[in-house]
């Protein structure tokens, strides 16, 4: 299971070097928070994976939070 996070990890990280997308929904609400880009970034390469929705209707997506990888979850 962890050999299958860390791979799923170093795609996300792959794919979000080339391209962050926003949702208009996610923009909104971020307007109305001292969240910042960088902090989304942040998260995205340094952050830990805490659920996996791997069958969402929208896509495969989840939930993360700031720490280190290698603290597990």
């Amino acid at each position: 299971m962890l050999r299958n996070r860390l791979k799923m990890i170093r795609f996300i990280r792959k794919v979000a070097r080339k391209i962050i997308i926003e949702s208009e929904y996610c923009a909104d609400k971020r307007a109305f928070t001292d969240i910042t880009k960088d902090d989304i970034l942040d998260v995205v390469f340094n952050g830990i994976i805490i659920e996996d929705y791997p069958k969402d209707k929208r896509g495969h997506s989840c939930s993360s939070k700031e720490g280190n990888l290698h603290q597990g979850s």
